[in-house]
Formats: structure tokens, C-alpha cells, sequence
């Protein structure tokens, strides 16, 4: 949970990382959408 809270916090900062797993298509604006991507990026750290 420490891990998940600190990436939500610094989402900000994982934007252009987002962008480049997901295509320069990604939406930071959907709440779903980007849980979805802090958890895949949690598995990956």
C-alpha cells in the first residue's frame, strides 16, 4: 500500500513512463485508467 500511495502521489512524474508503456495516447484523467497503470507499475517495481 506505501508503494501504491507513493506512486499515486507522484503520478505527475510518471507521465512521459505511462506514455511510453502505454502509447502516447494515455489519459491521466480517468481515475480507472490510471490506478490500472500505477498497479502494473507496481508489479514492475
Amino acid at each position: 500500500m506505501i508503494e501504491y500511495f507513493y506512486i499515486y502521489r507522484t503520478h505527475v512524474d510518471y507521465t512521459n513512463y505511462l506514455q511510453q508503456i502505454f502509447g502516447k495516447n494515455a489519459k491521466m484523467n480517468d481515475k480507472k485508467q490510471t490506478r490500472m497503470r500505477m498497479m502494473i507499475i507496481k508489479s514492475r517495481m
